[in-house]
């Protein structure tokens, strides 16, 4: 008996940097300032042209920025208690922009013709199997 492997390479483009744990400690110097509160969008015009001139100066993006701000408040004494949940916030906010990113994967796969089971597709195999297996479902199984 002889066994193939498949192999396939996925092409993912990425025009963003990621940044270094000391760059990320520099900045948060400049993304939060004592006594701040709020998201980036509550933030007055000027706050965030400081903000963006620190993105240049290191070569990140202010959405990088921003994230690593939420991500300081979050880590704070009482968290984002002091932080109004938008819809990416709240937790059915962030299932849906995960079910999102979920869709683009499995999209672009199959455009590539990429061999994989969705998870509603390996739901669907287990419930119909006898007896009815539960097993692990990630959310895309590769096939070979």
């Amino acid at each position: 008996m002889s066994t193939s492997i498949l192999e396939f390479t996925v092409e993912w483009p990425c025009n963003h940097i990621v940044s270094d744990v000391s760059v990320d400690r520099a900045r948060s110097s400049i993304v939060l300032c004592k006594g701040e509160f709020g998201r980036g969008r509550d933030l007055p015009a000027s706050r965030l042209v400081e903000i963006d001139a620190a993105c240049a100066q290191y070569k990140v993006t202010r959405h990088q920025a921003l994230s690593l701000r939420r991500q300081l408040q979050r880590a704070q004494p009482n968290g984002m208690q002091h932080v109004e949940q938008g819809p990416m916030g709240s937790k059915q906010g962030q299932q849906s922009y995960a079910q999102l990113f979920e869709c683009a994967v499995e999209k672009y796969l199959r455009s590539q013709g990429v061999p994989f089971l969705s998870q509603h597709e390996q739901l669907t195999i287990n419930k119909a199997s006898k007896p009815r297996r539960y097993l692990p479902t990630p959310d895309i199984l590769f096939t070979r």
